[in-house]
């Protein structure tokens, strides 16, 4: 089941090693993109930035089953009248990107405030000697701010990377891993293994494996942060 070799019916050819990294590459790509951007847009003196920061924020803190009701509403109703598409969930075509779209809406808010953080603790003077100096405000971005935001960039990076490898509650909520196999996770693989099958042997075997995966990932992250507070 982890390979694509009996999934074809479902005409999702990537099988759950492949959705896994296709759900994890684009998950961290937008999400920490579209966090980037919030957090430059409330970076700035912007009126009501508090009152957006927190609306920015609510999807995170926001009760899964809450999250999982709301959006499958919109991909039945809204989405249907926007797009001209009928089904969303219900398509092994589309199901994954739209559990892709409800991840990078509840994921990014988290992200932002990291990102924020770092834009904030950037020494204003270097920014106005920088503008005084004829640096206009994408040569501040590039040369001064996205420099100084390494850390963050590091911290968000393996977080929404670990998350995403181990993404298992949008996933089930939106769809139990549906329709066929088209949005199965290695985690959801794993726990239908034990739960569904009751292979317990195998589908430790398999938790193990991701396990050490994930392991390797935070020391790599702890490494290039020691040795990045080492060069500053």
């Amino acid at each position: 089941m982890l390979l694509s070799d009996n999934l074809y019916e479902y005409r999702w050819e990537r099988g759950v090693i492949g959705f896994t990294l296709f759900f994890t590459f684009y998950n961290v790509l937008f999400t920490n993109l579209l966090a980037l951007i919030l957090a430059l847009i409330l970076d700035t003196k912007l009126r009501f930035r508090n009152v957006l920061r927190s609306m920015f924020f609510l999807p995170n803190v926001l009760s899964l089953i809450i999250v999982a009701y709301v959006w499958s509403f919109m991909f039945r109703l809204i989405f249907p009248a926007l797009t001209g598409i009928s089904v969303w969930l219900g398509s092994p075509d589309l199901a994954p990107y739209a559990s892709l779209i409800v991840s990078v809406w509840q994921g990014c808010g988290y992200l932002m405030v990291i990102y924020l953080a770092g834009l904030q603790t950037i020494p204003a003077e270097l920014v106005e000697a920088s503008a005084v100096d004829g640096a206009n405000g994408l040569q501040r971005l590039v040369h001064i701010k996205f420099p100084l935001l390494l850390p963050a960039f590091t911290i968000c990076l393996f977080y929404s990377l670990s998350n995403s490898l181990k993404s298992f509650d949008i996933l089930w909520a939106l769809n139990q891993g549906g329709p066929g196999y088209a949005t199965t996770s290695i985690v959801i693989d794993i726990y239908k293994t034990a739960f569904m099958q009751n292979r317990y042997g195998y589908a430790t075997a398999k938790a193990i494996v991701l396990c050490l995966g994930i392991i390797i990932l935070t020391s790599t992250q702890l490494y290039m942060m020691k040795k990045r507070e080492v060069e500053l």
